[in-house]
């Protein structure tokens, strides 16, 4: 099979009598004629720029040799609501679209023991159902395409080997379904819209839910004995967000591949003595997926790490662990391949100072209370700790930027490379936000008087530095039209700049600053506006960054009495209003009042750790001690606008009949944050531009649909 010959061949032909080859498991072609193809110029697909619906024909071996040209990705294209034609696909999945798991070969499930009971639950819960061919190929192709570079749990050669028949039905290796439905997960935000209508989903949220729901009621109940393919797909689960179960589902599924990948003794997989054997591979790749995603995961939540150290006698993953995939990759050519391996082995060489960092400034709890003692007594050791973390960081980055140079479309033009590279160093900054608000913290407890305001101004601006190098990286993903093919992650890690940004619009004072500011937030808002019809966690975290500037700026104090005795707060007492009048920046804003910004930031912060809005009663108890004025925006200079008459859904992409359209049957009732974002405490924030960005152009961003 050769999805690659799609990359460049479809391109030079756009006759639609030009098809592809039959899928091998293609079945009842006729009764899907009417399944529109999806490869138009707002698809998903991972060529980043326009190809033909090749994939609608299935994917299968041809005896010709592949031609691979500059790999680009396609945009996604609307989600729309299901029109009344189809709208018997609301209901659910449509059955005619699946076929049970044992249609597939390559696909096994473990069924001894199960009671006829639970066999049923799951078969009535379509857990033992998979798409068709066609649709199938789709998932696989985007699965590769943007979720395994990331995270390269599998074998991509030995799963397309599997996948394509080329291995026995009879022997080994098989598909765990489990793992499989996990696959189909993670992959269903990049697939085609109307592959994804087709099989009878109503968004792209909605086929995620449903996908996650069933991988994990196969966990559950029927996960079998393979403890590596549990691990697998229990990882792959961890891209779940949501805050309306409220029990951090992502962190117990991240455990529970731990768990299932220590079993499976990948934490040892450096003492097994079959050195470079296929199970040995499949371990060390294992345990530094789980390594990595125990990184990624707690610094964007705000949580502390399963993985506590990594053990310096461990095998580092190289390009020979790799070797065979990326000559035989299906969707990237071996240069690109390579490169991205290159990139995912760098990650893990950024989890060593991670480790360290997260450890630092998640390790004493989610309470300012709790670690206002401890910061204050064991002062000197934290500073320390910080001046390592920050010596580690940047011995990464000195390495990496050799190897990696930014930005990265300069050295590249493969747009799923600049993508990447700008996601690793996403990371590293974020790292380094987290690590500097942190000493910041550290800064205005322990440091009185002129002393404090000396170090905070260091402390700030690298603060600022490190908030300014992720816009920097989402900039150039927005530029090229592929923010929207970052994985979820990048919500929780875009939430504290968003905040900044959001209050850096506000206290800009001259038209010149309002613009260039007004540039950087929109591109906040472009990357959010990409992701918001693919994940939850987007709404979510829009939930949170409203609460949290709400609470901040009520103007209400909390009703705890002032304590004379409680030495902390003297330091985070905010200075003279006066002094506020000058601030025109949210680095003012720190310095002049961080109990404020405290305030804000660690809202954010302990609502991601908790996966529900919650607020630091700690901090409240320090602000009642904290003189100053009213503490609504308005008082930092702002003037007070007349009060938008537009609504934002009058500026909704209208249908031929003037219709607003819809991503999905749930839209009308999620609130539209990009014109929630305008008002906070009743008054206009003047970013009416946000819906259609006019400040990019600062940034030479030509964000016009090609």
């Amino acid at each position: 099979m050769v999805f690659r010959n799609s990359f460049q061949q479809q391109q030079e032909s756009k006759d639609p009598a030009v098809t592809g080859p039959i899928s091998p498991y293609y079945l009842d072609q006729a009764s899907f004629l009417e399944i529109p193809s999806d490869h138009s110029p707002e698809s998903p697909s991972t060529c980043f720029e326009r190809i033909e619906d090749l994939t609608a024909t299935g994917c299968t071996k041809v005896n010709q040799q592949p031609v691979i040209p500059s790999e680009v990705y396609h945009d996604l294209e609307p989600c729309e609501a299901p029109d009344s034609t189809i709208s018997r696909q609301r209901t659910g999945p449509n059955t005619r679209s699946h076929l049970t798991y044992s249609y597939y070969p390559f696909l096994t499930l473990d069924m001894s023991g199960l009671e006829p009971d639970d066999a049923h639950y799951l078969e009535s819960r379509n857990c033992l159902s998979v798409p068709t061919p066609d649709a199938l190929d789709d998932f696989i192709r985007e699965y590769f395409l943007h979720v395994h570079p990331g995270l390269p749990l599998l074998d991509e050669a030995q799963f397309w080997a599997v996948y394509s028949g080329d291995k026995e039905p009879c022997g080994e290796p098989t598909i765990s379904l489990f793992l499989f439905q996990a696959m189909l997960f993670a992959s269903c935000s990049f697939v085609p819209f109307s592959t994804l209508k087709g099989l009878g989903f109503t968004s792209r949220r909605n086929a995620r839910e449903k996908y996650y729901r069933r991988a994990k009621l196969l966990l559950d109940i029927c996960s079998g004995r393979d403890l590596v393919s549990n691990a697998q797909g229990a990882l792959l689960l961890t891209y779940y967000a949501t805050t309306r179960d409220r029990a951090r589902t992502n962190s117990i599924l991240l455990a529970t591949a731990i768990q299932l990948a220590q079993g499976a003794g990948a934490d040892q997989y450096h003492k097994r003595p079959d050195q470079g054997s296929v199970d040995t591979s499949r371990l060390k790749r294992l345990w530094w997926c789980c390594i990595v995603r125990d990184r990624i995961l707690p610094l964007g939540v705000r949580r502390q790490l399963h993985i506590a150290s990594i053990n310096p006698a461990l095998d580092h993953l190289t390009e020979q662990d790799f070797a065979k995939e990326i000559e035989e990759s299906q969707v990237y050519s071996p240069q690109t391949k390579r490169s991205l391996v290159q990139l995912f082995i760098s990650l893990c060489e950024l989890a060593i100072p991670f480790t360290s960092v997260i450890q630092t400034v998640y390790g004493m709890g989610q309470s300012a209370a709790d670690a206002i003692s401890p910061i204050i007594k064991n002062q000197k050791q934290i500073e320390e700790s910080i001046r390592f973390c920050e010596t580690s960081l940047n011995a990464w980055l000195d390495k990496a930027t050799i190897q990696f140079p930014i930005p990265a479309g300069i050295i590249s033009t493969e747009k799923s490379l600049v993508l990447y590279t700008n996601l690793i160093y996403i990371y590293y900054y974020s790292a380094r936000v987290a690590l500097y608000q942190y000493e910041a913290f550290v800064i205005s407890l322990t440091s009185p008087g002129a002393c404090m305001d000396d170090k905070l101004q260091q402390t700030r601006l690298q603060l600022e530095d490190a908030t300014l190098g992720i816009t920097d990286n989402l900039k150039e993903l927005v530029q090229l039209k592929v923010a929207r093919f970052l994985p979820v992650s990048i919500i929780a890690y875009a939430a504290l700049p968003l905040v900044l940004h959001i209050l850096d619009v506000k206290l800009a004072r001259l038209p010149s600053q309002t613009a260039r500011k007004q540039g950087r937030l929109n591109i906040y808002m472009e990357t959010m506006k990409g992701l918001q019809n693919l994940y939850d966690g987007v709404d979510d975290v829009w939930t949170f960054i409203r609460g949290a500037i709400d609470s901040a700026t009520s103007g209400i104090l909390d009703s705890f009495s002032p304590k004379t005795d409680a030495s902390p707060s003297s330091a985070l007492c905010s200075k003279p209003f006066a002094s506020l009048q000058a601030a025109d920046d949210w680095g003012n804003f720190l310095l002049q009042k961080p109990i404020l910004y405290f305030r804000l930031s660690r809202t954010i912060d302990l609502s991601l750790a908790v996966g529900c809005y919650a607020e630091d009663s700690s901090l409240s108890l320090l602000l009642a001690s904290a003189e100053f004025p009213s503490p609504g925006l308005y008082f930092i200079g702002a003037d007070v606008p007349a009060e938008a008459e537009i609504s934002g859904s009058d500026n909704g992409p209208m249908d031929e009949n003037g219709i607003p359209e819809l991503d999905d049957i749930c839209a009308e009732k999620r609130s539209d944050i990009f014109d929630e974002i305008r008002d906070f405490g009743g008054f206009e924030l003047d970013v009416d531009s946000l819906h259609t960005p006019e400040f990019l152009d600062m940034f030479e961003l030509d964000l016009e649909d090609e």
